[in-house]
């Protein structure tokens, strides 16, 4: 560390200087600021007579924002001198202790943190878009630490300090799946227009990468969901949208032109949107980011439950997505325990879904993408572009939360 007397030197011969030089441009400022900082670095390494003392004591200050305690220094110190830990270790332990979480520090802040405490020099604001960037586009904090650690400059400081340096990989689910981390990032980006939120991300990408949900999935998901309903896009707005969030690109202007014209004159939001996930440039880009897509739906051969006879496949006809949720018989669900449908059927699983009658008319025979079997429409209580399937119990109802899905009806 700088001493005081030191420190005061070193102002007066900068203030000295500073009077008879010619003034710099930005860039030479910035090159001198991080050159005055090193060197700030090795005058604090001459001027102690420990420098794995000096190491450990600079993490306390920078990291936990406060002094050494004597147990602590002494511990890490020696851990540090016979070998049982390197730099790279001693810093993670600090950055993964309750202390240093406990901060709360803002992405800013922490980025700015870790550049002070692992290369000894204040973060430039081009270092800190780098890596903002870096973690809106799924990459968590341990990355940037992960960064810094492998770093030249990293490696360059401990071999002034005579320490070895390690390494350090993170392990964090999101990073070590970077690409499919990257692909849910910018559906939180394109179509909810925020980051996203840690547990989300971690959900969405475990479920890919586990195989219980695609990129078919998910671009319904954020594409259809209510949450990008409630940003109130109008249609231009939304087939920007369409072409970031799901082509990885800016819409061209004859492509742009066609959906628009085609959104103007009746077509579905929801219809654009399968369009898009079915196209091959879609699939091209959950192929470069390791995502999965749904095997394209087709009509299969089933029995028609009003009439067992009728059995083709002819008189099938899509309805495009809809909204598929699911409820039980139970009063909670249905206001009544009496299990008798609006239509006057009994409730019955594995037949029974409510619609909105003037969307699908009841009695109406449904075929519901990923679902087995044949539907019959004979309850209410949803509106628009929904389905509620009935199930067994009401855990059931929850497990199956929202998808959304093709659905065919029998003509």
């Amino acid at each position: 560390m700088i001493s005081k007397k030191i420190a005061t030197v070193a102002l007066t011969a900068t203030l000295a200087c500073s009077l008879c030089a010619p003034l710099a441009t930005p860039i030479q400022a910035a090159q001198s600021e991080v050159r005055g900082i090193r060197a700030a670095a090795v005058m604090s390494l001459n001027s102690i007579s420990d420098p794995v003392e000096a190491f450990i004591t600079d993490l306390y200050t920078n990291l936990l924002n406060r002094n050494p305690d004597s147990k602590g220094l002494i511990s890490w110190k020696t851990s540090l001198k016979n070998g049982q830990n390197n730099a790279a270790s001693i810093v993670v332990g600090f950055v993964k202790s309750r202390e240093f979480q406990s901060r709360s520090l803002s992405m800013s802040d922490y980025i700015s943190v870790l550049f002070k405490a692992i290369l000894g020099r204040r973060a430039s604001e081009g270092d800190i878009d780098a890596w903002r960037e870096a973690i809106y586009n799924g990459a968590s904090r341990m990355k940037v630490l992960e960064g810094l650690l492998g770093s030249r400059e990293f490696n360059s400081l401990c071999s002034k300090y005579g320490i070895q340096p390690g390494s350090y990989k993170s392990t964090e689910y999101t990073d070590v799946n970077s690409k499919v981390s990257g692909f849910i990032a910018r559906l939180y980006r394109q179509c909810l227009d925020r980051k996203y939120d840690d547990e989300g991300l971690l959900t969405w990408v475990r479920a890919i990468v586990n195989g219980e949900a695609t990129g078919t999935d998910a671009a319904r998901g954020f594409m259809l969901g209510n949450e990008i309903n409630s940003r109130g896009l109008s249609n231009s707005q939304f087939i920007n949208v369409c072409f970031r969030a799901l082509l990885n690109r800016a819409p061209d202007d004859g492509g742009r032109s066609a959906w628009l014209n085609s959104l103007n004159n009746g077509m579905s939001r929801a219809d654009v949107v399968e369009s898009f996930i079915w196209c091959e440039e879609f699939a091209n880009y959950c192929n470069s980011c390791g995502v999965k897509l749904s095997p394209k739906p087709v009509p299969q051969k089933v029995s028609n439950t009003r009439d067992d006879d009728d059995d083709d496949d002819d008189g099938w006809r899509s309805l495009g997505t809809f909204k598929i949720t699911a409820y039980c018989p139970c009063s909670k669900c249905n206001g009544t325990s009496s299990g008798i449908t609006y239509s006057g059927t009994r409730l019955t699983v594995g037949r029974t879904v409510a619609v909105s009658k003037s969307v699908i008319p009841l009695g109406s025979v449904l075929k519901i993408e990923g679902v087995s079997g044949t539907r019959v429409a004979e309850d209410t209580g949803v509106s628009g572009r929904t389905i509620d399937l009935l199930v067994s119990s009401h855990s059931g109802a929850y497990e199956w939360g929202v998808r959304y899905r093709e659905v065919w009806i029998k003509d």
